[in-house]
């Protein structure tokens, strides 16, 4: 069975790249504009990991980790940003804005297979 994704991004085109990438790599993934749907999505549904940007117009990747960690402990995360950085000794995995998809394609396999 293929694991369960989330993007959850407010830019649109880019949230819809990592989609396609990701389902062209044989995942399922479903999409949010903004952490507020990404929690509904995860109350409902299971989701494996959640790739979530860091700013964020209503609740930041952060705040929606640290909600995932308390929701949906087997989720895993990663954030992405292009001006923000993981607060020192948070394990989180983290990407940089701009980012190579294979780069992205490699974390997410990498970080789905530790959590297994």
């Amino acid at each position: 069975m293929s694991s369960r994704l989330l993007v959850v991004d407010d830019e649109a085109a880019l949230r819809g790249v990592l989609v396609e990438a990701l389902r062209d790599e044989g995942y399922f993934v479903r999409e949010a504009p903004d952490g507020a749907d990404a929690l509904r999505i995860v109350d409902a549904t299971i989701i494996n990991l959640v790739l979530s940007d860091v700013r964020m117009p209503g609740m930041s990747g952060f705040h929606l980790a640290e909600e995932l960690r308390r929701r949906s402990p087997a989720t895993s995360i990663i954030l992405m940003s292009g001006d923000w950085r993981m607060p020192s000794g948070d394990l989180t995995p983290f990407l940089d804005k701009p980012f190579e998809l294979d780069a992205l394609i490699a974390l997410v396999a990498h970080t789905l297979k530790n959590a297994a």
